[in-house]
């Protein structure tokens, strides 16, 4: 809002410029020094306007000059936002990462505490073989390690 309140401004003035300047050349320099029958002098000071072209091509050149600096400063914001966004985005999907991993974890738990419970039902009808319960109880704590230490970082992090 400040750099259009600026243009307008700027504008304006050389607007108001633009159209007084004859006049204050005219009334400033014209009648006092030279006479109105001497068109060749007065033709001289006609050519003063290239003064005013000078000026106008010098605020051309500063306003091209505040243009470009208000565009990279809008690049660089531009960019800063895409740096954050992909940062967010590394961020999530590490944390979906880490949520299907977990996820995984328990879902093995739970499919060994379903063998071990299966176990036991077949160990109290009878049916009991000690290598496949040390086995089944040594993976199913073996997961277990596995999930915790992964919890602990999972806290850590959040910290």
């Amino acid at each position: 809002m400040r750099a259009r309140t600026y243009f307008l401004l700027l504008s304006s003035s050389v607007f108001l410029l633009w159209l007084a300047y004859p006049r204050l050349i005219d009334s400033a320099f014209a009648e006092w020094l030279v006479p109105a029958a001497n068109w060749p002098t007065r033709g001289v000071i006609g050519d003063s306007f290239g003064a005013l072209n000078a000026l106008f091509a010098g605020i051309g050149i500063a306003g091209l000059a505040v243009n470009i600096y208000l565009q990279s400063r809008q690049l660089r914001n531009v960019e800063l936002r895409e740096v954050q966004n992909e940062r967010q985005l590394i961020e999530q999907s590490a944390a979906v990462r880490r949520t299907a991993l977990l996820q995984y974890y328990n879902d093995e738990i739970a499919r060994l505490e379903r063998l071990v419970a299966e176990y036991e039902r077949l160990a109290q009808s009878g049916n009991k073989d000690e290598t496949v319960e040390q086995a089944l109880f040594r993976q199913h704590g073996d997961i277990r390690k596995k999930r915790d230490a992964l919890v602990s970082i999972l806290e850590k992090e959040e910290q």
